[in-house]
């Protein structure tokens, strides 16, 4: 090994060092997040973001509660008894009095695991930075009446003359519109939920409905489990091929760069107007990184793993500025309050171009692999 490689090992392990500190230091704050959203006696959430989280849980869990019961129906061999026991509201889908798997799963331990509480959390981020990325840009407006403000690149897109393209774009707008309810609040789907979480949550979900029935009717164990078993499957094989809107979104990512539109500039764009899928997803593109990882350094608190990913891929400092300082409208307020732009703007010039670019090569490994050599060194 050369001197030159000697170094470039050296600053890469010194950026991975960073990154892994940030990494555990949010671990803890997801944990906190857990704690407070189901112990009375925790304040790491203000009283709104724990009544938006719950809220959120709750439709999230009777979303697919609801998806299990409707499958749970469709055999004509299906007990009567099972059926009437959970209402024919809740087998055909439609709003139902009743959360049967919610009240036995909010205080059990799938609840705590970080995977579901980072999505929700990031959800919550993610509505937050929207709302208040949108809020700059009417203000903005008001407060430079003389300027011309800014073109909508959604808005601009629809009247592409691609045909394709405008369906593409519709299709992702009616995507968004369904991630908030009546009154605006940010909502999660099942969809939104990475494989590694939507799966175990649908059996967690389908053993607490199998608990209920167990209580409320005089089936065998055997005969109720046989029933919610298949159900369940369907549902994951359903959802599995329903498209999210974070599909939608690299689908309209790819147009962009199919049709030679995509930038940084246009990256930058779209953040500032509050577009925050479409952004992720372009983020992702460009940095080669899994969705989940891009919010994390999206939205973690320092920054710098945000500041290695973007030198890594060559943005200018002014670039990652205006990213780090508008993403910061997405924290929640258990996260630290930092003023430090001007440091991290710093951090960011200090950072060895090909040293992010190997500490970029090492995320975007298999999240699988790496988490095995992590174990291997751990025993070493």
């Amino acid at each position: 090994m050369t001197d030159n490689d000697r170094t470039k090992t050296h600053k890469t392990d010194v950026l991975l060092d960073k990154a892994r500190r940030q990494a555990s230091a949010n671990l803890s704050t997801l944990e906190e997040i857990a704690v407070a959203l189901f112990d009375d006696g925790a304040a790491a959430l203000s009283e709104l973001e724990r009544s938006l989280m719950d809220n959120a849980l709750r439709s999230l869990v009777r979303n697919i509660e609801s998806r299990i019961l409707a499958a749970l129906a469709q055999p004509r061999d299906a007990p009567r008894e099972l059926v009437k026991l959970f209402g024919r509201d809740a087998i055909v889908g439609r709003d139902h009095a009743d959360d049967y798997a919610y009240p036995i799963l909010e205080k059990s331990a799938p609840f705590y695991a970080s995977g579901l509480i980072e999505v929700i959390k990031h959800r919550m981020q993610s509505h937050r930075l929207t709302l208040a990325l949108l809020k700059l840009g009417r203000e903005s407006s008001i407060t430079s009446p003389m300027e011309e403000p800014q073109g909508s690149i959604i808005r601009s897109l629809l009247v592409a003359p691609a045909p394709e393209s405008v369906v593409r774009l519709k299709v992702f707008i009616d995507a968004e519109s369904k991630r908030t309810d009546a009154f605006q609040n940010p909502l999660i789907r099942p969809v939104d939920l990475p494989p590694s979480v939507m799966n175990p949550l649908c059996w967690w979900i389908a053993a607490a409905l199998r608990r209920y029935a167990i209580t409320g009717s005089k089936l065998d164990r055997g005969t109720i489990e046989g029933c919610f078993e298949p159900a369940t499957k369907v549902v994951i094989d359903d959802l599995v091929a329903e498209a999210s809107p974070a599909n939608e979104a690299d689908g309209v990512i790819d147009m962009l760069t199919a049709n030679g539109q995509f930038s940084a500039d246009i990256l930058l764009q779209l953040l500032s107007q509050g577009e925050v899928s479409l952004f992720e997803a372009g983020f992702a593109q460009i940095t080669g990184l899994r969705k989940l990882l891009v919010s994390r350094l999206l939205f973690e608190p320092g920054g710098e793993s945000l500041a290695v990913a973007c030198k890594a891929v060559g943005f200018e400092p002014a670039t990652f500025a205006a990213i780090y300082g508008y993403t910061r409208h997405g924290r929640l307020t258990a996260d630290p309050a930092q003023d430090r732009n001007q440091d991290i703007v710093d951090f960011y010039d200090g950072i060895d171009r090909d040293a992010a670019e190997a500490v970029l090569e090492r995320w975007r490994r298999d999240a699988d692999f790496l988490y095995a050599i992590k174990l291997l060194e751990q025993a070493e």
